[in-house]
């Protein structure tokens, strides 16, 4: 799904609005997490623990939603080519004829060893591991802190919703000054994105006790916890996942405008390995050491884009 709604926002962006296209597809994304985290919260309002009912209701009715948002995406048309001139080519070639699954294999294999993309590698394990922490470790730190009281599986879905509004916030920020990002400076704001993000890791070292993302647990942290901190935190999170993103996307459209399939397919295999990865520990280490690794891996993720974002930069030509 990730690889075709990044190839089906490329073709139809230009280099010039690709940057405020990819912005605008993640803040509507994010509207889902605002509306399901809602629907959540109402349904657990008052509750401390999830009744069989419930959970079930829940189930039903997002899994629901994502049949019909499947069945509507797949009736979108795919977008009309014009012939470039030779001039315009990209980073990657335009293929000269359509070709079947083995080329499609090999071409991606390819592509993922270019230097380009290897430079990219530590920036795609940062994804899957923040992911994991805005996702799913977060979220249950909070239903598993009892200081919390008989808001704490309340603050789960407000989680989500505030995690949102941090999404479409910065979506809409990027998307008003996408015209003097859209050809650099793309290292300045994954920057940005990382101090975000070490700002809301330190925050919630603070104010979340260590024992919550693995066990139910009546301990203290340092200054709490305090739940408007916490939906703060779950704010600052979603800015800087919106930076990351959206930086990363908007990148990959622009170098790989060909091989944007490819390039998408790449970003979420190693997204997915890690991902996967961190969500088998994330329920065995405690929240310090979690937050730890995302600080450790998130400054040679800004590094290597910012090293493939200055030799882009260098060939990058309007198409």
């Amino acid at each position: 799904m990730w690889a075709v709604q990044g190839h089906f926002v490329s073709s139809n962006s230009r280099s010039r609005t690709v940057e405020r296209n990819m912005a605008l597809f993640w803040g509507l994304l994010q509207t889902s997490s605002i509306l399901g985290s809602l629907f959540y919260f109402l349904m657990l309002r008052g509750s401390e623990e999830i009744e069989p009912h419930i959970r079930w209701t829940v189930i039903s009715t997002l899994l629901g939603a994502s049949i019909i948002g499947i069945f509507v995406f797949s009736l979108i048309r795919q977008p009309w080519f014009a012939k470039l001139p030779r001039q315009y080519t990209q980073l990657s070639e335009c293929p000269a004829k359509p070709f079947g699954p083995k080329e499609a294999l090999v071409r991606t294999i390819r592509l993922a060893m270019r230097r380009d993309m290897l430079l990219l590698i530590p920036h795609f394990f940062y994804i899957g591991f923040e992911c994991t922490m805005w996702a799913s470790v977060y979220s249950t730190s909070l239903g598993y802190t009892k200081a919390f009281g008989i808001i704490r599986q309340s603050l789960v879905g407000l989680n989500g919703v505030f995690l949102g509004l941090g999404e479409i916030s910065a979506s809409i920020a990027l998307m008003l000054i996408s015209k003097r990002f859209h050809k650099k400076n793309k290292d300045t704001l994954v920057i940005v994105g990382m101090l975000v993000h070490f700002t809301a890791f330190y925050l919630i070292y603070l104010n979340i006790p260590s024992l919550s993302s693995t066990t139910p647990n009546d301990g203290l942290s340092f200054i709490g916890p305090n739940p408007y901190l916490a939906l703060f935190c779950t704010v600052l999170l979603g800015v800087g996942d919106a930076i990351w993103t959206n930086q990363l996307m908007s990148y990959l459209g622009c170098a790989f405008p060909y091989d944007c399939v490819s390039a998408f397919a790449v970003y979420q295999f190693w997204t997915a390995i890690t991902n996967s990865g961190s969500f088998g520990y994330s329920t065995r280490l405690e929240l310090p050491y979690q937050l730890l690794i995302l600080v450790i891996t998130a400054v040679p993720a800004a590094a290597g884009f910012c090293l493939a974002e200055w030799g882009s930069s260098r060939n990058f030509q309007n198409f």
